[in-house]
């Protein structure tokens, strides 16, 4: 082989090399299920903030069930109303979507970007569902 071939060929190689390992920067996410009415997250506390609160709080807002304190489940004709507090990545946008199982509402939180850092935030997660049959649910956070 000569020298110019031998020189195209390591650069189609290093090409199809560094191609291949790009990675893909938009998270892509299946539709919301059709009973969510509406999704909405809004800051509660910063990461300066969460230094600052009581550890009892802290713990309430980090624990996989609800609080009555700062959570909130109502059940309304046809709709069930959800809002709770949870710690985020302070760097990430959040899509709301819900799992239904059997009994059980699964409550899911799914980050909408690739980005990630060790900020942390808590936000207010609200969740509006349709119910038109008005059944009760053990519901579950993410």
């Amino acid at each position: 082989m000569n020298a110019p071939f031998k020189s195209l060929l390591l650069f189609v190689v290093l090409l199809l090399f560094i191609c291949s390992c790009k990675q893909n920067t938009k998270t892509e996410h299946l539709p919301p299920n059709k009973k969510l009415i509406s999704f909405k997250s809004k800051l509660a506390f910063t990461s300066d903030d969460l230094d600052k609160l009581d550890t009892n709080l802290y713990k309430k807002i980090i624990s996989n069930r609800f609080n009555k304190e700062t959570d909130t489940i109502r059940y309304s004709k046809g709709k069930i109303y959800i809002s709770y507090l949870k710690a985020t990545s302070g760097c990430s946008e959040y899509v709301g979507d819900i799992k239904f199982n059997k009994d059980t509402l699964k409550l899911l939180l799914n980050n909408a970007s690739d980005t990630v850092c060790s900020e942390r935030n808590v936000c207010r997660v609200i969740y509006e569902i349709e119910n038109k049959r008005n059944k009760s649910y053990l519901i579950e956070k993410d």
